[in-house]
């Protein structure tokens, strides 16, 4: 019986593949990217035209999983690049309860791409978020919108358990949050419209951030007058805050209800304006700096006469080295004429 040693193309092929679905089957994902591209290599070299056909295959699958270990937004857009150039009815097995096509997964990808460029938003970091950003983010959310309440193929897989438009209402309601603590600073009552809108948003989407929006908005609504400097002022943590001083219940009971607003916090703090507060803050940080200063300069005053009295120690020390060296070479001398008298 004769053994059949040399695989050709085709069947050498067929093995990587296969190794390849083994090894996706068993989670070793590395391992499958690895047989795929092997696979690929085969194919794409041969001079058999539908085995060159089946390398577009084996490199979709390369590239999808590749997408999948690492999601990063390069790998996962030209993961949908390459998908959108196959014919659309091309069936994958993606361990999926049935085969997807490749017209289905192109959107997976394309949404992916979009929402993986999308950077962590929350509120006490969306000021630091630019506004071309923000609007790249609304233009996300309303594209996503437009896909109702569609769901992501794949999304067992990359764990996005949404349908479009709830992902596409906290990507407005996020957009909205971005440019109102862009202008909170300059227009208080535009900036408040905009948390307003952004809170609808994340209302409609429940996301938990809406409770946070909502008690931002309080903030900015309230007004009082700074204890300090007396004016009128609105808005919390922007405009004015409340700072810690020693309260006497006579003070809490005489202007803790004064017009227009709440001049002392249930906290027993007072309200100051920030000009007032940026006064405060630049001189004590002045003083702090002064006294600082000073504390350096008497620390390094001691560390110079800390190391003049070393210095005169080990002076001293190396004189008492010397003189025992020398004692012992005396009591060495005088031991040797002893002897040799002897």
């Amino acid at each position: 019986m004769a053994w059949k040693i040399w695989k050709n193309e085709t069947e050498r092929f067929e093995e990587e593949m296969r190794k390849a679905f083994d090894n996706r089957n068993k989670n070793k994902i590395e391992k499958a990217i690895e047989h795929f591209a092997n696979a690929y290599k085969i194919a794409n070299s041969s001079s058999d035209p539908s085995l060159r056909e089946k390398a577009r295959i084996a490199y979709a699958y390369m590239l999808i999983y590749n997408a999948i270990q690492y999601k990063s937004t390069d790998i996962l857009k030209n993961t949908f690049e390459y998908l959108a150039s196959l014919p659309g009815d091309i069936e994958l097995d993606l361990a999926l309860p049935r085969p997807v096509k490749v017209g289905e997964l192109v959107e997976d990808f394309k949404i992916l791409s979009l929402l993986s460029s999308i950077p962590s938003i929350e509120l006490e970091n969306a000021s630091s978020i630019n506004l071309e950003e923000a609007r790249r983010i609304r233009e996300v959310g309303e594209y996503l919108l437009s896909k109702g309440s569609k769901r992501l193929i794949l999304e067992d897989i990359f764990n996005i358990k949404e349908p479009m438009n709830i992902i596409a209402l906290r990507l407005l309601g996020y957009s909205k949050l971005i440019e109102a603590t862009h202008i909170e600073k300059e227009d208080l009552n535009k900036s408040i419209e905009l948390y307003a809108e952004a809170l609808v948003y994340f209302q409609q989407a429940a996301d938990k951030i809406a409770s946070n929006v909502m008690t931002k908005i309080e903030k900015l609504g309230k007004a009082t007058k700074c204890w300090i400097c007396g004016r009128a002022i609105q808005g919390e943590d922007v405009n004015f805050i409340y700072l810690d001083s020693f309260l006497t219940k006579y003070i809490v009971e005489k202007y803790s209800g004064d017009a227009p607003g709440i001049l002392i916090s249930e906290h027993g703090k007072i309200a100051t304006c920030s000009a007032c507060y940026g006064v405060i803050y630049n001189l004590s940080d002045k003083i702090a700096r002064h006294y600082y200063q000073e504390a350096m300069k008497a620390l390094r005053e001691l560390e110079q006469r800390l190391l003049a009295i070393i210095s005169q120690l080990q002076a001293q020390i190396n004189m008492l080295q010397t003189r025992i060296t020398s004692i012992e070479s005396s009591i060495s001398s005088l031991r040797t004429t002893i002897m040799f008298k002897r």
